[in-house]
């Protein structure tokens, strides 16, 4: 007897368990979860629940709920349920409300109807949805695909950078110093273009000044200073021919020579003469009909005029000539400065000679200037 109450106590233990176990199972696995094959899908679901309780032991709830699922994708897998969702109901309900505890196991019990419906739809393809696999992460795949698509597409909203365009700088004038040429052999031949070995002994006018100064007339260094003072003694000869070959510069040419002026002028002053006899004449045959002749006047009056235009013509004629002959005579004079100069520069050539050992060229002669600070 002890036996048989011991092993009935086991198993109503044992069936209270399970039941609780049951309990526990239906009431977590509610999810009412639809999948559409390539992400996309659409649904909606409207449902009115409403339970009313009234003391005592009985009490009455019900709910309905209707929901409808559409899909855009190209598979079968979004399938359209239309079924009693007393959970949606509940959620989408606003002005049901329980108030027994019949009505509350109302709705579990509808909730356990709707589980069989809401794990069909779960599953691509007639297959069971199952918690282990959606903790697993297999259903993140399609999450992890949108974050994949999000990434790409902030990948393609970076804006690229865009290298500038480097600028042509156009150098027109080299910045690099200029190379400077050396030139091989004395500097001062270089500059003067006589080589050190064409002066020969003239290279003695490197002496200082007062070895110039002090120097016997007959010595190289004599003759060398000797060749410098007959150079200093052209120099205002030199300056005073500058001066008149500018003042001659400064003269306006003659269109003609000087006797042709002359010609001209001899002509102009013999018509002077001639009106100015004309007038006294007229005056004088005035004078004698008693200063009154309009006849007479009128005359002396054209021959008056007559008088003026010669005489200012030979005046013209006479300026004319004057100006030739300043031309003419500053001419003269700047050739006779020129000639004096040339024999001046004879002379020093035959001094520069008298002191040389080798032919004397202009570059010669210019090399030696320099070295004698003239």
């Amino acid at each position: 007897m002890k036996t048989t109450s011991l092993g009935l106590l086991k198993a109503s233990t044992l069936a209270i368990a399970l039941l609780g176990s049951s309990a526990i199972v239906a009431t977590v696995a509610v999810p009412d979860v639809a999948f559409a094959k390539e992400g996309k899908g659409n649904g909606g679901g409207k449902g009115n629940g409403g339970g009313n309780g009234k003391g005592g032991d009985n009490g009455n709830g019900g709910g309905n709920g209707g929901g409808k699922g559409n899909s855009g994708g190209k598979g079968n897998s979004a399938n359209g349920d239309r079924g009693d969702h007393s959970a949606a109901g509940n959620k989408g309900g606003k002005k049901g409300a329980d108030k027994s505890r019949n009505g509350r196991s109302a709705k579990d019990s509808s909730v356990g109807n709707s589980k069989s419906k809401s794990s069909r739809s779960t599953s691509g393809k007639g297959g069971r949805f199952s918690l282990k696999d959606f903790f697993s992460g297999k259903g993140k795949s399609k999450t992890v695909a949108t974050s994949k698509k999000g990434s790409t597409t902030s990948d393609k909203q970076t804006p690229s950078t865009r290298k500038k365009p480097s600028k042509t700088v156009i150098v027109e004038e080299s910045i690099r110093p200029a190379v400077r040429v050396r030139t091989k052999g004395n500097k001062m031949a270089a500059l003067l273009g006589a080589h050190p070995s064409e002066l020969g002994a003239l290279n003695a006018a490197n002496a200082s000044a007062t070895a110039l100064a002090n120097a016997a007339p007959n010595s190289r260094v004599g003759r060398i200073a000797n060749y410098r003072d007959t150079v200093l003694a052209g120099e205002p000869l030199r300056e005073e021919l500058a001066e008149q070959l500018e003042e001659l510069i400064g003269l306006e040419p003659p269109e003609r020579t000087i006797p042709e002026i002359e010609e001209d002028l001899r002509t102009a002053l013999d018509d002077v003469q001639e009106n100015r006899e004309r007038v006294e004449g007229l005056e004088q045959d005035l004078e004698e009909a008693g200063g009154t002749d309009p006849e007479i006047e009128e005359q002396l009056e054209e021959a008056r005029a007559d008088l003026d235009s010669s005489v200012d013509e030979a005046q013209d004629l006479n300026d004319e000539r004057q100006a030739a002959v300043e031309y003419e005579e500053a001419t003269e004079q700047v050739q006779e400065l020129a000639d004096l100069v040339e024999e001046q520069e004879l002379d020093e050539r035959q001094a520069l000679e008298a002191a040389a050992n080798k032919p004397v060229t202009d570059a010669v002669e210019e090399e030696v200037k320099a070295l004698l600070g003239l």
